[in-house]
């Protein structure tokens, strides 16, 4: 049972009936309750410990501290209130001595009320306590703020806590954040909240109470910023505890809606990222109608922010209808959409002309969408990232030609040192309605190492009657892309250079060669002292190799039945890579003879028999 106990100053009472009546009569005829008079009630005081939980059987003991009224005058009582109800007088000390004493029956041989008048202070010792008994120091004039003394018969039950945080954030840039004290018992709760620099912070409190256990909330308002950290303590006669209530500011979702080929079907991968709270539902729309089957991940923290990722699987002949599938993600109260379908163009991202990189000492990429639809092509935005950020700078274009199809195209452009640097390039087209066409390029830059560069001239058989090919074969034991430029004995004196046709490293038995094959006329070739240059430039260097040198005034007396050197070597190993590659490329072209001659035999026959 809880009880509040008031001490007031006046005289004595016969009973607690009679206290009732006299404190009734009292108050009423006091000049202290009249409003002419309010300065001089507020300059005494009445002073009481703090609250406790107690045993049956065991004791405590009340101070009441007065100030503001003179000893002869401070006739002290003691006076309590059960929850729910009235007024109960307890016990009396007259002034100033004390030598008059009065008790309640209930709380006659177990209390014993006190003074000390040198420090102005009244007590109640209180022995033997019982689950009844619970008091207020009062003066009947002046009334003390009251000391709650519970009396605990049950087993002690200490409280679980749990941090609060305010889902939506307030309009007046304030947020609200809570500490929930859950089945405690006794009732005597305490909160106190600090900040992280430990200052205290004001509280408002709720208590309730359910079969005997009660649960109590706390909270506070602060400004709102990025992230807020507090720490809400609770003092219990089950213990102490203390929990951390952290804010974070709330953050939208950023989506994103790619489409990935999965055997005979299309997955559709909807990523949701960087959201906070944690709470999020994803629905899937096929044309506007609700579709179901697809797969959501449980949001995965990273950092102080959440990631999810929800995946539908489309039939390819769905996909193929040009359906538009919408991925619609609701996060506090407002929807995201994303949506997809298969797209009506493709990408096409070339890698740095050779010939540019070493006639102007940079870099130049182009990324080229197409299509058959104007409007769509025209809609289509082409974007751009290197190592994964975002450029924007040093790109041209995009311009719109047309043809047999209708075409865009944009520009990338890197001087050779920022070059250097670039390990992979994104170029992406985009449109609303559409799944992003994304074509990438790896920059293989080897190991540093040097490859083998050779220049080779096809046997007359191989080659047109009017003309001659040179081929340049570079060399690697490991994966390294390579620019690969041509320059006549004229061109090379201006630092003019000439694209030929390059392949790029394919893997050998030794381990990587790349291609570059150059294509003159028999005139060109035979000229007298007329000398064409392979030059290389290998990806991630800073120079390029020596060049290597190739004219019909070499003496090729070592040369091959399919290919000549440009010299002679001990070292086979890069006549049979060539071997190798012109082997399999010889197997290529005779195959698509064949596929053509079969193909016009075929018609033949069919139109001859009709």
């Amino acid at each position: 049972m809880v009880w509040t106990y008031v001490t007031d100053q006046r005289r004595t009472p016969n009973s607690d009936l009679d206290f009732k009546v006299y404190l009734a009569e009292e108050l009423l005829d006091s000049p202290e309750l009249d409003d002419s008079s309010e300065d001089s009630v507020c300059s005494q005081t009445l002073s009481e410990s703090g609250p406790v939980v107690k045993r049956q059987g065991e004791s405590h003991k009340l101070t009441c501290t007065y100030a503001g009224i003179s000893d002869n005058d401070a006739g002290i009582s003691w006076i309590r209130q059960a929850e729910g109800k009235g007024l109960e007088w307890v016990a009396h000390i007259s002034a100033p001595s004390g030598a008059t004493k009065a008790y309640s029956t209930s709380v006659q041989n177990r209390f014993t009320i006190s003074r000390d008048n040198n420090v102005n202070q009244v007590y109640l010792q209180m022995n033997s306590l019982k689950t009844e008994d619970a008091a207020h120091c009062d003066a009947f004039d002046y009334w003390g703020r009251g000391t709650e003394v519970t009396v605990f018969s049950g087993t002690t039950v200490s409280p679980t806590l749990f941090p609060l945080v305010q889902c939506n954030s307030e309009t007046n840039n304030k947020v609200t954040l809570g500490c929930l004290a859950h089945d405690f018992s006794p009732k005597s709760l305490t909160f106190q909240w600090t900040d992280a620099s430990g200052t205290r912070l004001d509280s408002v409190q709720y208590l309730s109470s359910q079969n005997n256990k009660y649960t109590g909330v706390s909270v506070i308002q602060v400004s709102k910023s990025n992230s807020l950290s507090y720490n809400c303590s609770v003092t219990h006669p089950g213990g102490p505890k203390t929990v951390q209530v952290t804010y974070v500011s709330p953050s939208p979702p950023k989506v994103t809606l790619l489409s990935v080929p999965s055997g005979d079907t299309q997955a559709l991968v909807c990523t949701i990222e960087e959201f906070l709270p944690k709470v999020l539902s994803v629905k899937w729309k096929k044309n506007e109608i609700y579709e179901s089957g697809f797969i959501d991940s449980v949001p995965k923290q990273i950092g102080d922010l959440y990631s999810a990722v929800s995946v539908l699987k489309v039939s390819n002949a769905d996909w193929d209808s040009k359906a538009v599938y919408t991925c619609e993600v609701t996060h506090q109260g407002k929807t995201y959409t994303k949506k997809a379908s298969k797209a009506p163009i493709t990408v096409t991202l070339n890698p740095p002309s050779p010939k540019t990189v070493f006639n102007n000492n940079q870099a130049e990429l182009e990324c080229i969408i197409t299509g058959q639809d104007n409007s769509i092509v025209s809609q289509t935005k082409i974007s751009w990232q290197i190592n994964g950020e975002n450029v924007t700078s040093n790109i041209v274009g995009p311009t719109k030609t047309v043809g047999s199809q209708y075409s865009k195209t944009s520009k990338l452009t890197r001087s050779l040192t920022e070059w250097q640097q670039v390990n992979k390039v994104r170029c992406s087209a985009i449109r609303e309605y559409m799944t992003p066409v994304i074509q990438d390029l790896t920059v293989h830059k080897g190991d540093g190492s040097k490859p083998t560069v050779t220049v080779h001239i096809l046997p007359e058989e191989d080659m047109k009657s009017s003309a001659v090919s040179l081929v340049c074969l570079v060399s690697s034991p490991v994966q390294q892309d390579y620019y690969i430029a041509w320059s006549a004995d004229a061109e090379r004196k201006t630092g003019t250079y000439t694209d030929g046709v390059t392949f790029p490293p394919q893997k050998t038995q030794h381990g990587y060669s790349a291609t570059s094959v150059y294509t003159i006329t028999k005139q060109e070739w035979n000229l007298e002292d007329s000398v064409f240059t392979c030059n290389v430039w290998p990806a991630g260097s800073n120079e390029s190799m020596k060049s290597r040198d190739v004219s019909n005034a070499m003496d090729f007396s070592c040369g091959s039945k399919l290919s000549i050197a440009l010299s002679c070597t001990d070292d086979l190993t890069e006549e049979d890579e060539f071997s190798s590659l012109w082997s399999t490329t010889s197997s290529f072209i005779f195959l698509f003879i064949f596929t053509l001659f079969y193909n016009m035999i075929f018609s033949l026959v069919k139109m001859k028999k009709q």
